[in-house]
């Protein structure tokens, strides 16, 4: 933890607000990916079975 304050601290403050941004998108597009890679998986599985 104290690794990652020292990292914010020295950036600037754009750099910040982009790194916030993309944490943000990973937290909301997580899910997402998952679901997408479950529905492969599946499509996949149903492919391979007929």
């Amino acid at each position: 933890m104290a690794a990652i304050k020292a990292l914010v601290s020295g950036l600037s403050g754009k750099a910040k607000v982009a790194l916030v941004l993309i944490l943000t998108l990973e937290v909301l597009l997580a899910p997402v990916l998952v679901v997408l890679l479950l529905a492969l998986v599946v499509a996949a599985v149903r492919a391979t079975a007929q």
